[in-house]
C-alpha cells in the first residue's frame, strides 16, 4: 500500500490550475493522490489521515436538488470532505 499514493505539487496537476491554496505556507500546498490501480483497500491512509477527509466508500447517485454528498462503504475513495 506505500506505493498507492502520491504528494503532489498542484503545479503538476492541470486540473488544479488556479484553484486556491489552502495556506500561506508553501509546504502546505500539496495534493495527495490515491492510484486506484494500485490500491488494496487496505484503509492504512483512511485510518491514519491527520484531517479525516479521506473515507473508503462509493458515491450515491447524484441527487436531483444538487449535491448531498451521500457516501456508501461498498468501494472508491473520496478526498476532501468531512461527515
Amino acid at each position: 500500500p506505500w506505493k498507492c499514493i502520491h504528494m503532489l505539487s498542484p503545479e503538476t496537476i492541470a486540473e488544479a490550475d488556479g484553484t486556491e491554496k489552502p495556506g500561506l505556507d508553501p509546504s502546505d500546498n500539496v495534493v495527495f493522490i490515491i492510484d486506484d490501480d494500485i490500491c488494496t483497500r487496505c484503509q492504512l491512509c483512511v485510518d491514519r489521515c491527520p484531517t479525516g477527509v479521506i473515507i473508503l466508500g462509493k458515491a450515491g447517485a447524484p441527487s436531483s436538488t444538487g449535491n448531498d454528498h451521500t457516501r456508501t462503504n461498498n468501494h472508491g475513495y473520496g478526498y476532501g470532505m468531512r461527515f
